[in-house]
């Protein structure tokens, strides 16, 4: 009898050692990344740099509003499908990040939900690959932003004082790109969507002071950096975003 109940189990571990992983699986192995400080921020601010002036959709090309009357139904704008099929991203994730795919859109720290898309054609579908590409070390990596401040006055002096280079700025509920740098012409970032007539181009920029009457702030908590000047942390800025 205990031969016949030793050999079943040992058939059992068996089959259990050949069975696929589940995503269940992989999920379970999505670390907190670990921190990291301005100078790698700035480093990575500059890969993605290379993006400048493409299409963040699955062939390269600039989305045309023309070319998606109803938008979610545009898988050439699907960000997951960019990550996946856009030869540029691609080979940037591939040089710095050590591989191809973000393992789920639960790992983008902010993300715009238009049905369960994330759109490329959408200002929030970059600037959440761009924080996930600042801040996460792995694949598994899950990048949690939080508010430095949802609503304060758009300004020199304000920016000046709260904003770091890698933060995801939310301008009047309807735009979001990330930051670069502040001077006195206003806040240089990197985003797409700037233009209705190539609304998935990525671009560097200049958001004059003029822009917008308030902005938020929102930081990735694995950010090292001097908390001097960071005001409580208050709701997700995700929890107010909506299409632009």
């Amino acid at each position: 009898m205990k031969k016949r109940i030793t050999s079943i189990v040992i058939i059992l571990c068996m089959i259990f050692t050949m069975l696929p992983i589940t995503s269940e699986s992989f999920a379970a192995t999505v670390t907190t990344p670990s921190k990291i400080g301005e100078g790698v921020v700035k480093e990575r601010i500059e890969q993605l740099k290379t993006l400048v002036d493409k299409g963040f959709t699955t062939n390269g090309k600039y989305c045309y509003l023309k070319d998606h009357s109803d938008p979610p139904l545009c898988g050439n704008c699907n960000v997951v499908n960019v990550l996946a099929k856009n030869t540029t991203v691609r080979n940037l994730m591939k040089k710095y990040k050590g591989g191809y795919n973000v393992s789920s859109y639960d790992n983008l720290p902010y993300h715009y939900y238009n049905g369960s898309w994330i759109l490329g054609d959408s200002c929030c579908g970059f600037t959440s690959f761009a924080g996930w590409y600042l801040f996460s070390d792995k694949y598994t990596d899950k990048v949690i932003t939080k508010a430095v401040t949802n609503k304060i006055v758009y300004n020199y002096t304000n920016m000046k004082k709260y904003i770091k280079p890698g933060d995801m700025l939310r301008f009047s509920k309807n735009h979001s790109a990330v930051a670069i740098s502040v001077n006195s012409s206003g806040v240089k970032v990197i985003q797409s969507n700037w233009s209705p007539e190539d609304s998935c181009r990525v671009s560097v920029d200049t958001i004059p002071w003029s822009f917008s009457s308030y902005v938020g702030i929102a930081r990735a908590k694995n950010y090292l950096v001097d908390d001097t000047y960071t005001l409580k942390y208050s709701d997700d800025l995700s929890s107010t975003t909506n299409d632009s």
